[in-house]
């Protein structure tokens, strides 16, 4: 059985009918889980983070609601980034390149598929700048194809630190 060492009152929203309902945080013995009940569609419990309360607080720090505009329909049916939404960006997926060495059968990025590009350290500079620009710092995920073919990875994260941004993923 899991032992609840530390728990978070939330909103989430039904994944059968969307509806919005109450749910709650805990940290398990497997990781940070999310449990919710559907006066309709019953009780939906899932694992979302495979570490600590403290590690999943620290990653959950750095939220902004980015640009604002306004949403013809109400959150959470209405997806976008509006003074009334609900969900801030955490995350930004930044794709460096397409070029990639594995060849892995179920490539979700179809990688190294066509015309193969990168990104210059200017765009990515650029890209980095929109991102302060429109609620950032964000913490950032180095993507692709695949991110480790590019050598300047290390002048990458640098160049990121020195604009403001502080925690990096590689997604390799």
């Amino acid at each position: 059985m899991c032992e609840k060492v530390w728990e978070m009152e939330t909103e989430s929203v039904c994944p059968i009918c969307l509806k919005r309902i109450p749910g709650k945080k805990h940290q398990g013995n497997a990781g940070i889980f999310m449990e919710k009940k559907c006066p309709e569609h019953g009780e939906f419990k899932t694992l979302i983070w495979r570490d600590t309360a403290d590690h999943y607080r620290g990653w959950n720090t750095q939220r902004c609601s980015g640009a604002e505009t306004e949403a013809d329909t109400p959150c959470p049916e209405g997806c976008s980034h509006c003074r009334a939404h609900r969900q801030e960006i955490c995350c930004v997926l930044l794709e460096l390149t397409n070029a990639c060495n594995l060849n892995c059968p179920i490539c979700f990025a179809q990688a190294g598929e066509g015309r193969i590009w990168s990104l210059s350290m200017e765009d990515i500079e650029k890209r980095y700048a929109y991102m302060l620009d429109n609620g950032g710092p964000y913490n950032i995920q180095l993507s692709g194809g695949e991110p480790t073919l590019r050598d300047d990875l290390p002048e990458i994260i640098t160049l990121g630190r020195c604009m403001g941004f502080d925690y990096f993923q590689l997604n390799t």
